[in-house]
């Protein structure tokens, strides 16, 4: 069995990669200046509380979601490169068709 692999998949899969980091980072900031804003309001209490909620994950919980968020976001890779590469076949002028024969009449 061989495998091969066109220019076209890996330069679909890096754009998809590229295209779907965006909306990750600006979520991520986001996230991280609300978190910054209700840090700055809290209590020494209140703060040490908000640092206990989330550290009590165990391996098992940690690796279902991480495993769960891994395969969403090769999912969704694979999905946005499928597009790219139906986008870039369809500009791609088609060469590939037979001539037409003529019949003599």
């Amino acid at each position: 069995m061989q495998v091969t692999i066109s220019p076209a998949q890996v330069i679909s899969r890096v754009l998809a990669v590229l295209l779907l980091a965006v909306p990750l980072v600006w979520i991520s900031s986001a996230m991280s200046n609300a978190e910054q804003e209700l840090i700055a309001r809290l209590s020494h209490k209140e703060l040490l509380e908000y640092l206990q909620e989330g550290q009590v994950r165990s391996f098992g919980e940690q690796y279902l979601y991480v495993g769960g968020a891994t395969l969403l976001y090769l999912a969704l890779v694979e999905g946005v490169a499928g597009v790219l590469r139906l986008g870039m076949r369809l500009l791609r002028p088609t060469s590939t068709l037979a001539p037409a024969r003529t019949t003599g009449y």
